[in-house]
């Protein structure tokens, strides 16, 4: 008796145009253009479904885009108008008149703000106009009368008279100015009153900058949508691993020399590890943020090629040390582009 063989099984096929399965997921854009190339889309389909998934700006986006951009560039413009207005006409003009228009330039900034309502955006860029003319102020009050204030106390003042302002104003880009006006404070301040050691200053800027980018992304996290913005944390981080870098970069260059290391370079270069670390923690599994990662990746190409330059001044700094230098270079960066395009890909997949 001759058993039957059982039947064979088909090997699997990739899925056709009509199968359902190449429609699961999100629209990708690689999901997108499978799409097109199995014949699903055609050009019109395929650049609609562009535009439908957000790849492609519409009509009512590129409108929104340059009512943004008009804005800014009414704001920037009136503000640096009135700025040099004053420095044109600053030795015929009586003190009380350059008080009077700041003043006034302020009041009708603030009128702004409050008849278009401080949820809208028009009336945000109105609280940043006023933000901005109390600086103004301040320099006129202190050319005027020439107080010889140092200029850190100038920038502190600016940021106490426009803190109220920024709390009620819910507003990203004014916490973002309030923070550079902090900066600018801390740096005046090491610069005029000095610290013991210079690096501390880096320290200070770069715990400044890692804190507001912290509160940023926990605040963003727990709904507070007027923290949405990507480009003022990007900002941040780059100021913080930058204030990070120079102690790093410090001790790389002291560390044949242990009587010139000191506590400070010790600190910045443990801050900056744990800054890059959590930077590449935090925005490759919680927060997918590639402009991030990026700055991490190629600070610690920054802090490799410092060492390989450091030793290689050492011993060889002629053409065979600067054909390592560059070959170690271009190693780093084809390493760190290879290792941002795999983050992006395991994104995608991630998402379906």
């Amino acid at each position: 008796m001759i058993n039957p063989q059982p039947p064979l099984t088909p090997p699997p096929e990739e899925p056709l145009p009509d199968s359902p399965a190449i429609f699961e997921g999100r629209a990708s854009l690689e999901r997108l253009e499978m799409l097109a190339e199995k014949g699903v889309l055609n050009r019109a389909g395929f650049e609609r479904a562009l535009v439908l998934a957000g790849y492609i700006p519409n009509g009512e986006g590129w409108r929104r885009f340059l009512d943004y951009s008009l804005l800014a560039l009414a704001v920037a413009f009136s503000l640096s108008g009135i700025i040099f207005f004053f420095a044109f006409n600053w030795a015929e003009m009586h003190r009380f008149t350059k008080f009077g228009l700041v003043e006034a330039g302020i009041l009708i900034c603030l009128g702004f703000a409050y008849y278009r309502g401080l949820n809208t955006l028009p009336g945000k860029a109105g609280l940043i106009g006023a933000a901005v003319l109390v600086g103004a102020l301040l320099a006129v009050q202190g050319q005027v009368y020439q107080t010889g204030a140092d200029a850190y106390t100038l920038f502190l003042y600016w940021a106490v008279f426009i803190l109220g302002w920024a709390i009620v104003g819910l507003s990203g880009p004014l916490w973002f100015l309030w923070l550079v006006l902090l900066n600018l404070t801390l740096w005046f301040y090491g610069e005029q009153a000095g610290f013991a050691d210079e690096l501390t200053l880096f320290n200070l800027l770069f715990a400044l900058n890692g804190l507001g980018l912290a509160l940023w992304e926990v605040g963003h996290a727990w709904g507070c949508g007027w923290l949405s913005g990507r480009w003022e944390p990007r900002l941040m981080a780059l100021a913080a691993f930058i204030f990070a870098l120079i102690p790093t970069i410090a001790l790389i260059w002291s560390w044949h020399s242990p009587a010139e290391i000191d506590r400070s370079m010790v600190i910045g270069t443990v801050l900056y590890l744990v800054l890059t670390g959590a930077v590449i923690f935090i925005y490759t599994y919680i927060i997918h943020d590639l402009f991030m990662l990026t700055l991490a990746a190629f600070s610690l190409v920054a802090v490799i090629t410092s060492a390989v330059v450091h030793e290689v001044s050492r011993t060889d700094f002629e053409a065979s040390g600067l054909l390592l230098i560059g070959l170690v270079i271009i190693v780093q960066a084809a390493l760190a582009v290879n290792w941002l395009q795999r983050v992006a890909r395991s994104w995608e997949v991630a998402h379906g």
